[in-house]
């Protein structure tokens, strides 16, 4: 029988406002829920010596279904087992290396400063298929996958969109029937669970493996170096410009591994800096960096900013004045207007950004009569800017 391993990613989601309550409440249930568990099974644990998971859950006061608690009965058990294992071992470990009598007391101080039993105030949701079921998405190409999860409201489950995981959707296996539900950053996540051959027994190194890897680095590097500095070179050579302006430079990419995106970010981010750093020395020329917040969301010709004005990585038509235009050349005449527009340091942080750009364009719009209102109070980026501006146009009435 083949060994199996298990591998864990993030997926992510786009689950709307109404289905992020109803899961966040769904979350603070199961956490009270499981702390009630983990009490009840301490008892069962000195009475009985052992937990037990197949113990009656009716006297545990919960919105859960039966079925959802007994999913997170399951999972308190596995962290408290787990929990008194790793203690016993690390005790055993103490008392075996210990000698008479200072290594003694040593151990007492050990476990005299442990910090008490796990706590379950912020643990993840652990689904299986008898409260989540995954799904395939077929009649759209916005997202891959359907996770429907039961909620506290009876017949009633919340269907979570999910974009794939490409890194876990290339890996040779299966997805199992087990998701993990977690909060970081006050923001729900969704991770899947694959399980994939364990292939160490069949795997027979190379001795010479690391030694190409290596030169396979080597020639990469050099490629890329050869590459850019064969770009840059021509464009100096064609546009002999003053003044470079750049942003900050991201060489990632979804399609490549975390290893790949790593090597080529380091190197390339690495080697511009470089190369314009020559520049400078050499040529004269001026080297400005500016912060390319929305860049690519705002109209070069009126200034007014919506994530909806870019349709793709080609297509740019503004929701405001109606400009098109491609969406590449928009972004970069809005990096050259960046360089002498003040208050946008590239170390900004990106909410200030949005408030300078926001204030900027609706100062040039004061006292018209125009029937951009309507458009301005449906963007989320104006909300917060807009009321005070239309009070300050004469009593409101300017901008009508």
């Amino acid at each position: 029988m083949k060994s199996k391993l298990i591998t864990v990613g993030k997926y992510p989601q786009y689950a709307n406002k109404g289905k992020q309550v109803k899961l966040s409440t769904l979350l603070k249930e199961y956490r009270k829920t499981a702390s009630q568990i983990a009490k009840s099974q301490w008892i069962v644990f000195f009475l009985k010596g052992k937990f037990d998971r197949y113990v009656s859950l009716k006297h545990i006061q919960s919105k859960l279904s039966e079925i959802y608690k007994q999913t997170c009965l399951w999972q308190v058990i596995s962290l408290l087992e787990s929990w008194t294992s790793n203690l016993a071992n690390r005790f055993r470990q103490i008392v075996i290396n210990s000698t008479l009598p200072q290594e003694r007391k040593k151990a007492l101080l050990y476990l005299n400063s442990f910090k008490g039993k796990p706590s379950f105030k912020h643990i993840a949701m652990h689904l299986d298929q008898k409260v989540a079921v995954l799904e395939k998405n077929t009649h759209s190409k916005s997202f891959e996958y359907w996770l429907k999860v039961s909620t506290l409201e009876k017949r009633k489950p919340v269907y979570i969109p999910l974009k794939a995981n490409k890194y876990i959707e290339n890996l040779e296996g299966e997805l199992i029937n087990f998701y993990q539900l977690i909060e970081e950053d006050g923001k729900l996540k969704v991770k899947l669970v694959k399980e994939i051959e364990d292939k160490k027994d069949r795997y027979i190194p190379a001795v010479e493996s690391i030694k190409k890897y290596k030169q396979i680095v080597r020639r990469f590097r050099e490629f890329l170096r050869n590459e850019m500095n064969r770009y840059i070179n021509r464009l100096i050579e064609v546009y002999r410009p003053k003044k470079i302006v750049v942003e900050k430079l991201d060489f990632r990419s979804p399609e490549l591994s975390k290893r790949m995106n790593r090597l080529i970010q380091n190197f390339g981010n690495r080697y511009i800096k470089e190369k314009l750093r020559r520049l400078q020395e050499v040529y004269g020329i001026e080297v400005v960096e500016i912060n390319p917040a929305y860049t690519s969301q705002e109209c070069n010709s009126c200034g007014y900013i919506d994530r909806r004005n870019r349709k793709d990585t080609e297509e740019f038509e503004c929701k405001l004045c109606g400009k098109r235009a491609n969406a590449q050349v928009n972004s970069a005449k809005n990096v050259l207007k960046r360089a002498s527009l003040l208050g946008l340091r590239p170390t900004i942080a990106k909410k200030k950004v949005l408030e300078v750009l926001v204030k900027r364009h609706l100062e040039r719009l004061r006292g018209c009569n125009s029937a951009a209102l309507e458009v301005l109070k449906g963007n989320p980026y104006y909300r917060d800017y807009l009321n005070d501006f239309l009070n300050s146009c004469s009593g409101g009435n300017r901008f009508l």
